[in-house]
């Protein structure tokens, strides 16, 4: 799958790279309206004890924010059963036992 908007952001995080402005903006303020979403869903899967809260869980949030990246710089974004796996992988890992 391509589309337009996946393109233009391909090349904006080809171009940030270039200029460390740019890519520390895209760190501080970018990414974590990119992240907030992620976030909100596993703070509910810790108040309902689904997954255990602590330093993993910011690490699950990386992981899936640079897997998706991963597949937008790719063009990978019809993989979906990649997608769903790995998703299914991080949140085993995170689940309370």
């Amino acid at each position: 799958m391509s589309s337009s908007a996946g393109e233009t952001l391909r090349s904006v995080f080809i171009e940030i790279q270039l200029d460390s402005k740019a890519i520390a903006e895209f760190r501080e303020e970018f990414l974590p309206r990119r992240e907030r979403t992620l976030r909100k869903i596993f703070a509910r899967a810790v108040s309902t004890g689904e997954i255990v809260d602590g330093p993993a869980v910011e690490v699950a949030v990386s992981m899936l924010t640079g897997m998706s990246w991963l597949h937008l710089v790719t063009a990978n974004l019809e993989n979906l059963d990649d997608i769903d796996h790995s998703v299914a992988l991080i949140v085993k890992g995170l689940r309370a036992r």
